[in-house]
């Protein structure tokens, strides 16, 4: 913006050094920045010499202080300045003249400086006397200079139009000079012509930089940055008039930019969303799809579908268009969902598609990443699966262990206490040899116990039946009764 304000600044000094009164230019505490070349040869000053302060050395002494404390006051506060005073160029007799200073606004309604005028004494005269060929001389001037340049009579017809106008808009002066449509030409959407003539008519003839969006004879839009000065630098004839540079690169410029900035803002807050792990894939889609709007040129207008894989998840408010953009989500070279845009482009066609190049890009960038987000979400998922079952193989490995050696033990005394029945019914001790028996059915009703358990835990995938407490004493008889025959 910077270099456009000073390429402005530029072609208005160059007008200014044609205009026939003095001309000077301050910032916002005052201080002289630029003086024409008429300022000049009425003070007896050069540029550098009236920079900041020094103008007050043209003034008589008499009349300084005088001045400099009227000066002082009006920027002080902002107000317009306007004052009589004498000037006394070297060699020269002193030549009464009129100062009148505007201040100039900041967009945001700040003082941003002054610009003046210097009126009166000979060489004014001298420049009225000529007046009609210097006019026509600055007009002449104006009508070649690489700026756009228009200007309205007292009934608000256009009644100047220069080359560089008939360049950029492709419409010659015999079109639009004197024509009373000249205005709905240029500006063809009622709304927006009407809405910027009220602006107009608010800000008067005094202003830089102001945007219009016009629209050339080819149908383009081109954004136009007038800067009126009219109010100080009246020309018989023309009620308002000013210039115009082109800026539409410029504006094209930025607002590519400011879609870039919200593309990857859209993905930072994708890549957190991500990043969080915090609930589940749904989650994370729906989240998705609420976002996803904020990232194309017309959020208000723009709805936003994920499919994964029977499920949909839909921005709020949703609003199916036949304008769509669609991007797969691919899964191990498997599609496993998509990711649609909808906007809505009222009073296009179908085949107009108002996405941009960068939009399809961002799509396909969202699709991956919720591709990756898929397969992150699927591998701890597995990881889970192998850490439970890894739990479980443990589990499974101590039981086998404890079975082991709970069916081997009663087994072993099975197997001893059948020996001794034998010996038992070959002596004939059939009492003897019934006890023992009675101990192996109690054995082999342990080992069922322990057999059904195998079977509960082969259905359950673990063990159900909590740890419980053991009478020490029992166990202890119980073992010193299966060794006794021992």
């Amino acid at each position: 913006m910077t270099a456009h304000r000073n390429e402005g600044e530029r072609w208005f000094e160059a007008l200014t050094e044609m205009a026939p009164v003095g001309l000077f230019r301050t910032d916002a505490a005052g201080r002289y920045l630029y003086v024409n070349r008429r300022w000049c040869a009425m003070a007896g000053l050069s540029a550098q010499e009236a920079r900041g302060d020094g103008w007050l050395a043209a003034l008589v002494p008499e009349d300084r202080a005088r001045v400099a404390a009227a000066w002082q006051e009006a920027t002080l506060h902002g107000r317009s300045f306007q004052a009589e005073f004498r000037l006394r160029a070297a060699g020269k007799a002193a030549t009464r003249v009129q100062a009148v200073a505007t201040p100039l606004s900041t967009a945001a309604g700040g003082l941003n400086g002054y610009v003046g005028s210097l009126t009166g004494g000979p060489a004014l005269r001298r420049a009225g006397e000529g007046g009609q060929a210097g006019e026509e001389q600055l007009r002449a001037i104006i009508a070649q200079m690489p700026v756009i340049l228009d200007a309205f009579d007292a009934n608000g017809i256009l009644c100047a139009w220069n080359q560089e106008g008939e360049r950029v808009t492709g419409y010659t002066a015999e079109e639009l000079v004197g024509n009373p449509q000249a205005m709905e030409i240029l500006y063809p959407d009622a709304d927006y012509r009407n809405a910027m003539m009220a602006a107009w008519k608010e800000r008067g003839d005094d202003y830089y930089d102001w945007e219009w969006d016009l629209t050339a004879k080819d149908g383009t839009v081109k954004t136009i940055a007038w800067s009126n000065i009219s109010s100080r630098v009246p020309i018989p004839g023309w009620s308002t008039w000013g210039v115009g540079v082109e800026t539409t690169a410029r504006r094209q410029a930025e607002r590519a930019l400011q879609e870039r900035v919200k593309e990857l803002s859209c993905l930072y807050a994708l890549s957190q969303l991500i990043a969080r792990r915090a609930g589940t894939l749904e989650l994370l889609f729906q989240e998705a799809a609420a976002l996803l709007p904020g990232a194309f040129q017309e959020p208000g207008a723009t709805s936003v579908r994920i499919v994964f894989p029977d499920r949909i998840f839909q921005s709020v408010p949703f609003q199916e268009t036949p304008w769509r953009l669609s991007s797969a989500i691919i899964l191990q070279h498997e599609e496993v969902g998509h990711v649609e845009v909808f906007v809505d482009a009222s009073g296009g066609s179908p085949e107009t598609k108002p996405f941009l190049p960068e939009e399809g890009q961002l799509l396909d960038e969202v699709a991956s990443r919720l591709a990756e987000a898929v397969e992150h979400a699927r591998a701890r998922h597995d990881e889970a699966l192998l850490q439970e079952l890894g739990a479980k193989t443990q589990e499974l490995e101590r039981f086998a262990h404890t079975i082991s050696h709970d069916l081997r033990t009663p087994l072993t005394i099975i197997g001893g206490f059948a020996r001794r029945v034998q010996v038992l019914l070959a002596r004939g001790e059939l009492a003897k040899a019934a006890e023992h028996l009675d101990r192996v059915m109690a054995m082999a009703r342990q080992m069922e116990q322990r057999l059904l358990d195998l079977l509960e835990l082969a259905r359950q995938g673990h063990i159900v039946r909590p740890a419980v407490p053991v009478p020490f004493a029992d166990l202890v008889h119980e073992v010193v009764t299966a060794l006794s025959d021992r």
